[in-house]
């Protein structure tokens, strides 16, 4: 059950901020640096997946040689799952830090809108996946919609 009352007297919260020189930030995301402010300030990608490639890939190999369904091969499974989990939030650790001191620094964040899906097709797959383009203007949403200064 839900109680939603309109009071006339209280003033209604806008989102919209001034765009000035002073409280806004550019954003250019690449493969050698993860993205550089227009202050030029960069951030450096983490390359988590690189990082983690190798013990994934022998763990891959394992599963590969167990009996699909015993035991072992359950707790094979596992494993990956493990190791991919643990890449996937490292990787959004990093973009909600990232996000949060870029939103401490300016109000307005405009960024490249860039076709990721269609970069990810080309021969950079690889680097534009573990650069986590296409999840930082989520996180800049979800963190200035929870910090509204």
């Amino acid at each position: 059950m839900t109680l939603s009352l309109e009071e006339k007297s209280v003033p209604a919260l806008t989102t919209e901020v001034e765009t000035t020189l002073k409280n806004t930030l550019g954003i250019d995301m690449g493969l050698k640096e993860f993205l550089v402010t227009s202050e030029g300030e960069s951030v450096s990608i983490p390359e988590y997946y690189r990082k983690y490639q190798q013990r994934l890939k022998t763990q891959k190999k394992r599963l590969s040689r167990k009996k699909k369904g015993s035991k072992r091969w359950l707790k094979a499974v596992k494993a990956v799952v493990k190791q991919r989990k643990k890449v996937a939030d490292k990787r959004k650790d990093f973009n909600f830090k990232t996000a949060n001191k870029l939103l401490s620094k300016a109000k307005v964040i405009q960024y490249e809108n860039l076709n990721i899906k269609g970069l990810a097709k080309t021969r950079l797959s690889k680097s534009i996946k573990d650069a986590i383009w296409g999840s930082i203007p989520v996180y800049f949403d979800c963190q200035s919609r929870k910090c509204w200064r």
